[in-house]
């Protein structure tokens, strides 16, 4: 069977409070309270009348948050195609899975950086000449960009025998050049030079998972099924149930803990002399950090966005059940076990060039230590 979709989807680019708001002359603030006198008794009510709102002035000076004038709704193109086979009674899966998104919301954390440059930073800004007093101009756009394909295998056994098990394999690449699923900017990133984004930040988007496994069971054993009394209540109505799932890692950026490009950001990227993969990663040092030297002072490293990949993530959890049959009712008696291989999945490295654990892994991410949970279930 051959099965295939299309859709084109629409979703506002701006979300949350619109940025123009939070400017002078359009910000109000007032704290309505009841005064001490009132001795605890309120006497602010709904009905008393708000103050009359005191209008600001408008300054260009320090920062202001600005929206698009051009901004636009983003949309997303998503397709897929699958060959499904049955094979003894269970089914095999294969196909291609993709989207492309444009006009993707994205935040950039100041447009009024100056140009990499000897000499003070104020001066020098983009926007110096027409507003002299002004540091950082935040902007919200419609102007990113994603890729995603992916090629998608499936294995499902039907229940059959007691035991029902699934098997999944994706194999997938993203880029974007937004650094959060629906947009967004960290300085890092964009920290670079806010207006050639496309040109220094399309790389592998921040959800860039290359592989995933995932595995299903669940098996009724067959001990007590033709047995009758306390027998089958002891060893009959068994289930034993198992999740797990491999992947690996997602990517990350190495940048400079202390900026060298002199244009106002507080971080920047280094040059890249290398790969940086190492051939036999640890947690005390993931990637070949001699890969990564500081730029010449006053430039912008060559380093890209998201170049490197952190340690895989990996997790099975294992349950079992025990149904005490009493007459129609049913109550379910459940051990679940989280973890159950108390393995831990570590976070990306330290990232920053100059710190003193760059390269190294120092806390966990998405991990759950094993832990046991007992539960009763009664169906009726």
């Amino acid at each position: 069977m051959v099965r295939g979709g299309y859709g084109l989807s629409f979703f506002p680019s701006s979300m949350g409070s619109n940025a123009v708001l939070r400017n002078s002359p359009f910000t109000f603030t007032s704290a309505a309270t009841s005064a001490a006198a009132s001795g605890g008794v309120p006497n602010v009510l709904f009905s008393t009348p708000l103050p009359t709102p005191v209008q600001g002035t408008p300054t260009v000076a320090g920062t202001i948050a600005a929206v698009d004038t051009n901004l636009k709704s983003s949309y997303l193109h998503q397709y897929n195609v699958m060959l499904e086979q049955q094979v003894w009674g269970s089914s095999v899966t294969v196909g291609y899975v993709g989207s492309r998104g444009y006009r993707l919301w994205m935040s950039v954390p100041n447009l009024n950086y100056a140009p990499p440059g000897a000499g003070a930073v104020n001066p020098r800004r983009y926007y110096a000449a027409q507003a002299p007093n002004l540091t950082t101009l935040q902007i919200l756009r419609s102007a990113g960009r994603q890729d995603y394909n992916a090629l998608q295998m499936a294995f499902a056994r039907r229940s059959r025998g007691g035991l029902t098990m699934s098997a999944n394999y994706t194999l997938a690449k993203g880029m974007s050049d937004v650094t959060q699923p629906g947009g967004g900017g960290a300085q890092q990133a964009y920290g670079v030079d806010p207006n050639r984004i496309h040109e220094l930040e399309w790389s592998a988007s921040d959800i860039d998972i290359r592989h995933r496994y995932a595995f299903s069971l669940n098996y009724e054993l067959p001990f007590g099924r033709s047995s009758s009394g306390a027998v089958k209540h002891l060893i009959g109505d068994w289930q034993v149930n198992l999740l797990a799932y491999w992947q690996s890692g997602v990517p990350f950026t190495v940048y400079n803990a202390t900026a060298r490009s002199n244009t106002g950001a507080g971080v920047d990227r280094p040059n890249q002399t290398c790969s940086g993969k190492s051939d036999n990663p640890t947690i005390l040092q993931w990637f070949d950090t001699s890969c990564f030297v500081g730029q010449e002072i006053n430039t912008i490293g060559n380093s890209g966005r998201n170049n490197l990949y952190g340690p895989p993530q990996r997790r099975m959890d294992m349950s079992l059940f025990k149904d005490v049959v009493v007459g129609t009712q049913r109550l379910q008696l459940r051990l679940e076990v989280f973890n159950i291989t108390n393995t831990p999945s570590f976070a990306v490295p330290d990232g920053a060039l100059g710190s003193a654990t760059f390269g190294r892994i120092t806390s966990t991410a998405n991990n759950v230590p094993r832990q046991f949970q007992f539960a009763a279930k009664y169906l009726f």
